[in-house]
């Protein structure tokens, strides 16, 4: 049988691992969210750029709206980066509380602490999402991209049959 220091050492090092590992997990969301924003850059000027540089395009609504789905693609990759990364931020506190109480906790209640449950606390998963976008920029940007694509598309769209 664990002694308490043995087993308070363990879960101690349980929970630097668990805390660990969610760092990890939030740098590389991160890093897909700073990407996306500027992959959806990059298709939004490679998309507009081909049907611009011809001077005798015709722009079919299809293409707008293939032009906005790659846009909202984007979207929904960048919001749901920063969903999981709201969500391991959250599941990190809790283990930070947990390792804050570790020292006070008895033999039983020890035992009953899993660190290593891995449960990303999905409760309400559609209420945190619409909280976590309420306070970004994410709408923003990525709709005014989508505007400005249907407002170019168009334009090319009927400027360049009248001319």
């Amino acid at each position: 049988m664990l002694e308490y220091k043995d087993l308070f050492n363990y879960k101690k090092e349980c929970l630097f691992q668990s805390l660990q590992r969610n760092l990890e997990w939030a740098k590389r969301t991160n890093e897909i969210s700073i990407h996306a924003k500027n992959w959806c850059l990059a298709f939004w000027l490679i998309y507009v750029g081909i049907l611009v540089k011809d001077s005798n395009v015709n722009v079919s609504w299809l293409q707008v709206f293939v032009g906005v789905l790659g846009v909202m693609f984007f979207f929904i990759l960048d919001s749901l980066t920063h969903y999981y990364s709201h969500l391991w931020q959250r599941q990190r506190n809790e283990l930070k509380k947990i390792l804050i109480e570790l020292p006070d906790l008895e033999i039983k209640e020890l035992q009953a602490v899993d660190p290593f449950e891995g449960k990303l606390l999905l409760e309400g998963k559609y209420r945190t999402f619409a909280l976590m976008l309420k306070n970004e920029t994410l709408i923003f940007f990525y709709f005014g991209l989508a505007i400005m694509m249907v407002f170019v598309l168009t334009a090319i769209k009927y400027f360049v049959q009248k001319s």
